[in-house]
């Protein structure tokens, strides 16, 4: 497997990750943690394009932590292309230990097991074959049959804001 990228510097987070205000999203840089804000209360996502063939396995993995003292609402993780031809899979959690994953449907939602005191949350696809596993802190919380994605993006969601330590995207090499 290759890394596509671990976002945990300055410089890798400017080159991949839109830093800025346009009105409805707020993102900087500070103290090597991305923050990202959805300034309209409606979820919003801040998610570059990364090239994945439709088929090919992959994982991605996120560290977040949620700045909010709103422990209900949910944050997390979107993943392929929100358009009306495509969808995005929202893998989203709260800070009561309730998790949700989501097409244009609801596939999933319980409860995960909350650690005491852990402000950081690591959320993980992983697509092997035509499965999908979601992990939260490194236990499997759901798996799924998941259709291909035609694009790839991946990136933090939010309806408040959260702050990413990195997130890290892995693709199955081609075979030759």
């Amino acid at each position: 497997e290759i890394s596509l990228g671990l976002v945990g510097s300055e410089m890798c987070i400017r080159d991949s990750f839109w830093i800025g205000n346009d009105g409805m999203n707020y993102s900087e840089l500070d103290e090597g943690y991305y923050y990202y804000e959805s300034l309209d209360s409606n979820f919003r996502f801040n998610a570059p394009t990364f090239s994945i063939e439709k088929n090919q396995n992959f994982s991605v993995e996120i560290s977040i932590i949620n700045p909010s003292d709103e422990d209900s609402l949910y944050y997390g993780l979107m993943i392929g292309e929100f358009s009306p031809q495509n969808y995005t899979v929202d893998f989203m959690i709260n800070d009561l230990g309730q998790y949700k994953i989501e097409t244009n449907i609801n596939i999933s939602s319980g409860n995960y097991n909350m650690e005491d005191n852990l402000e950081v949350r690591k959320l993980k696809v992983l697509k092997k074959e035509a499965t999908t596993y979601f992990y939260i802190n490194d236990i499997l919380v759901y798996n799924y049959v998941l259709d291909s994605l035609n694009k790839f993006r991946c990136g933090p969601l939010t309806s408040s804001a959260i702050w990413m330590d990195y997130i890290k995207i892995e693709k199955e090499k081609n075979a030759l």
